[in-house]
């Protein structure tokens, strides 16, 4: 709206913007937000009693300011009763992200961003829990110089460990990211018992360091670096040399088979004491004349070993994990009842060999993938006919996969848009979906959930104002800001053609498409 004199916005609340241009070629703007005081569009929410607005950085994955981009620490949650934004960014920098991960400079900020180098109260420590131990052991972190606290680890067989923490070796007390399988810039929570709820016996969210996309090999030892804050708690890591590692007394690991015939309790392997890395398990067909099985790390079943997808018959299907990403799948092994099934399972370096073997069936033999191919990236939508559609990685760009379609010729007439709505399956399996925080999202626009079963409608959009136009969608799980993970764009079009130019232009939104 365009308004000369005192208007009804018939909304509880507007933004008015004035801009006033100076002859000498000095341009101002002011904009200013208020809420309906009185009247019908007075809102039922008290904003005098509103102590915070808040949203969720799509880097830190944690709570901050709605206006100034502030994170909200456990402190400011107990004790503010009402807040005021107190820092001021650069002309034009966005405020919808954590000022933790923001990159540029303040004009005006209350407190030094850097704040947190409190030091731990008397007659507390800090412990850290990993998989590297079986999740058996607290072990108390050194203290560094700079009043930070060190631990060293080594990547086992599966280059795959996670870790939390907790103050005096007491899980009521725990520090914890805010999503699982973190890395370093997620925001940091606790001491509390948050993180393990009453009568859960999983350990919730874990940072996780992970060296088999880059095929970081097994034996590569990191530092874990936590510093406390009271307001802010950091923590980093990075690989040390081989003479640092060897220093570290390293746990021998086991292996558990967990199927239909324990009622899916996990049961020990045997160990090769001959050869280093198999591990062996025999059990009798049932009644049933088959049997469901899948394997876990230590007992751990968020560390599972499983097939691509469930019951495969074929040795093609590979092996996946030690991950939490089993959503079911199994193998199957039939035959006569009372016979007896032979498990061998091969472990070296991250490469997972599995051989079945019986009287009546011949040796079933299933292997493992390395690298960024040890799970495949699948997009479903309309532009797929619901069918899924394997995403091929790029090969200049190891680690991004990608897919193109073409916008149909079905109008949105609520939109006045074409559009093709999309998400994305890991394995082919639907349980395993990848999508926006929000139903119809444009790209980059919302935070990236998944892989898990919680979709309900969140798809993407790709939109344009012309049918025929190609866009190109593109998965990149490494991604910092949670935003990129999931992106699309439309392809470039003639310059000849204006209306598919035009949606180029509005929906890339690119600087240099806007200059064009």
């Amino acid at each position: 709206m365009f308004t000369t004199e005192l208007t009804d916005y018939a909304a509880e609340g507007a933004i008015a913007g004035v801009s006033s241009y100076g002859i000498s070629g000095t341009n101002s703007h002011a904009e200013v937000w208020a809420y309906s005081r009185y009247g019908a569009h007075k809102p039922r929410a008290d904003y005098d009693k509103l102590q915070q607005t808040t949203t969720l950085c799509p880097i830190t994955m944690g709570p901050i300011d709605v206006r100034s981009g502030e994170p909200l620490s456990e402190m400011d949650r107990c004790t503010r009763t009402s807040y005021k934004a107190n820092a001021l960014r650069e002309e034009l920098a966005p405020y919808d992200i954590s000022s933790y991960a923001y990159k540029g400079k303040f004009r005006y900020r209350e407190e030094d961003l850097d704040e947190g180098d409190d030091e731990l109260p008397p007659g507390l420590k800090i412990y850290i829990c990993g998989s590297w131990s079986g999740w058996q052991k607290f072990e108390e972190m050194d203290i560094d110089e700079d009043g930070s606290f060190l631990s060293t680890i080594v990547l086992g067989e599966v280059r795959y460990e996670q870790f939390f923490l907790c103050l005096n070796g007491n899980q009521l007390f725990t520090i914890y990211p805010a999503v699982d399988n973190a890395s370093s810039q997620i925001w940091i929570e606790g001491p509390d018992n948050q993180n393990r709820p009453t009568g859960d016996k999983s350990r919730g969210n874990c940072w996780l360091i992970d060296g088999r996309d880059e095929r970081i090999p097994m034996g590569t030892g990191y530092q874990i670096r936590f510093r406390w804050g009271n307001r802010r708690k950091q923590i980093s890591w990075q690989a040390i040399g081989p003479r640092c590692a060897a220093k570290v007394k390293q746990h021998e690991h086991s292996y558990w088979v967990v199927g239909s015939w324990t009622s899916w309790q996990p049961r020990p392997m045997q160990k090769d004491p001959s050869e280093s890395g198999i591990w062996t398990y025999s059990f009798k067909i049932s009644i049933q004349g088959a049997e469901d099985f899948y394997f876990a790390r230590d007992g751990d079943t968020r560390q599972a070993i499983y097939p691509a997808c469930d019951r495969p018959t074929a040795a093609t299907i590979p092996v996946r994990g030690p991950d939490h990403l089993r959503a079911g799948k199994c193998w199957q092994a039939s035959g006569s009842v009372f016979e007896e099934v032979k498990l061998r399972l091969d472990i070296d370096d991250a490469r997972i060999t599995l051989e079945v073997r019986s009287l009546t069936t011949d040796i079933q033999v299933w292997g493992s993938m390395e690298g960024y191919d040890r799970h495949e990236y699948f997009i479903v939508g309309t532009c797929t006919n619901e069918v899924p559609i394997r995403l091929e990685m790029d090969v200049e760009n190891p680690g991004i996969f990608k897919w193109r379609g073409t916008v149909g010729d079905m109008l949105d007439e609520a939109l006045m848009m074409f559009n093709e709505l999309f998400y994305i399956i890991v394995d082919e399996d639907p349980n395993l979906a990848i999508y926006p925080q929000f139903p119809f999202a444009s790209s980059g626009e919302f935070v990236t959930k998944g892989p898990d079963s919680s979709r309900s409608d969140q798809t993407w959009m790709v939109r344009s104002y012309m049918p025929g136009v190609e866009f190109e969608i593109s998965y990149n799980p490494r991604a910092q800001d949670s935003r990129s993970i999931v992106t699309w764009s439309l392809m470039d079009v003639a310059a000849d053609d204006p209306a598919a130019l035009f949606s180029t232009i509005l929906f890339n939104n690119t600087s240099e498409d806007i200059i064009l």
